[in-house]
């Protein structure tokens, strides 16, 4: 087991998770030509839908984690349970932040935004909250998937709710052609047709193959509904934190200026998007290094994990290349003026650097968890966002009068904390794990 295996499980995850990537490319297509309002809108209600579900990832990667190790036990029964208790919570869950986006998407004059972005939301509010409920429902049956290490079935059904997405979408827009809000009611309808229809097709997908409604005997306990509470809420505050953190960032750039903060946007873009590969490599790594853990293969575990992280370094360290060179053509795709392009420019350069260090610190946590090891990363990732990173920011961008380009080295210097402070434990664990398994 090593690269082979890395790469089998994470390519395909990875590119499920850049299905939220398209979505927002369709959205972007829909609403090119609308008001300003719409665009708006529609482009903060996919951004909130996408906070909510990388928040709650956090229970679908403690899930993915327990059953992967009951696998390794080879109790398949016991592997259920926790998938039938992880259903019933995150089922409480997904609903709960299907009703958060439904509240704050119609009440959006409590965050500031303009009056008519407010009303343009509040309109289509109702579409994209049941759209996220489905997408996060979609998640749990995904993550069962992926923890019996079979991420290609799921892929499928997701593209195909995308590519649904956006035909829905076009043809809504084309029906409504003239109709106030067209652009916004269009994306919205095709989001919650194409999310329900991936939904439907992994429910029935996995009844047929794992025939969970059948298994009277795995119904599960409460016990074990909240093993995955515990195990899950550390890592969603996590993510809670990064993304808060990411916010954070956005709020301090946009009021530096316009053309900063779309030169941040674009930076950004690029940035989340190379992301997707460590992050596959980092589930994947998780789910095998926790099922070789069980199965007490200690050294073919971390032999998984230096797979992982020797495929992250060369991949990123290609993108990193790759962004230094395309650093000028880039701005001129997404047609910024010359201002914003010089911004970006620089930024971009800030990118490629820290892409080794950013691809690094999400495949470590990966492997930690699987290793067993899920609070002590969590915070230390909490430490390097909130202590090392907005701290930085504001005193690169403000108090030494850096400005956007400031508040965005500030940033990559929290991804660096995070990847040496996650790097320091991984060593630090494998060498206990060594000794006691020497003892």
């Amino acid at each position: 087991m090593g690269y082979g295996d890395i790469f089998k499980l994470g390519i395909p995850i990875a590119l499920a998770a850049s299905s939220g990537v398209a979505v927002d490319q369709i959205n972007l297509f829909i609403t090119s030509g609308s008001s300003s309002a719409e665009i708006a809108a529609v482009s903060f209600l996919s951004g909130l839908v996408m906070i909510v579900y990388l928040v709650l990832r956090g229970f679908g990667a403690a899930q993915s984690l327990l059953i992967s190790r009951q696998r390794g036990l080879k109790s398949l029964d016991l592997a259920y349970q926790y998938f039938l208790s992880s259903l019933l919570l995150r089922l409480l869950i997904s609903m709960i932040g299907g009703f958060l986006i439904y509240y704050l998407a119609s009440h959006l004059e409590i965050l500031g935004l303009p009056a008519e972005v407010a009303r343009v939301s509040r309109g289509v509010s109702l579409y994209f909250s049941l759209g996220a409920f489905f997408c996060l429902t979609s998640s749990i049956f995904r993550d069962l998937w992926e923890s019996f290490e079979d991420a290609k079935f799921p892929l499928f059904a997701i593209f195909l709710g995308v590519i649904l997405n956006g035909l829905l979408a076009f043809g809504f827009s084309r029906q409504l052609q003239g109709q106030e809000q067209s652009a916004a009611f269009a994306c919205g309808l095709g989001f919650l047709i194409g999310q329900l229809v991936t939904l439907v097709i992994l429910v029935w997908r996995t009844e047929l193959k794992h025939q969970l409604f059948r298994r009277r005997h795995s119904l599960p306990k409460l016990q074990q509904i909240l093993e995955v509470f515990k195990a899950g809420a550390p890592l969603s505050f996590q993510q809670f934190c990064e993304c808060a953190a990411f916010v954070t960032t956005a709020i301090l750039i946009g009021n530096i200026g316009t053309d900063d903060l779309a030169a941040r946007q674009v930076a950004n873009t690029i940035v989340n998007t190379t992301f997707l590969v460590p992050l596959g490599f980092s589930y994947a790594a998780m789910i095998l290094v926790g099922k070789q853990i069980a199965e007490n293969h200690l050294s073919a575990a971390l032999n998984l994990g230096r797979a992982a992280l020797v495929s992250t370094v060369l991949i990123m360290a290609g993108f990193g290349i790759a962004i230094f060179f395309l650093r000028f053509q880039i701005p001129e795709y997404y047609g910024l003026n010359a201002n914003a392009s010089h911004l970006a420019t620089s930024m971009l350069i800030t990118a490629a650097i820290f892409q080794i260090a950013d691809g690094l610190q999400v495949v470590t946590a990966g492997i930690l968890r699987g290793l067993g090891d899920i609070k002590v990363p969590a915070y230390l990732i909490i430490l390097a966002w909130w202590g090392v990173a907005i701290p930085m920011e504001w005193l690169l961008g403000f108090y030494y009068k850096g400005g956007s380009l400031g508040v965005w080295t500030g940033l990559a210097c929290g991804v660096g904390c995070c990847a040496l402070l996650l790097g320091l434990r991984l060593n630090w664990v494998s060498r206990n794990l060594k000794r006691n398994q020497g003892a």
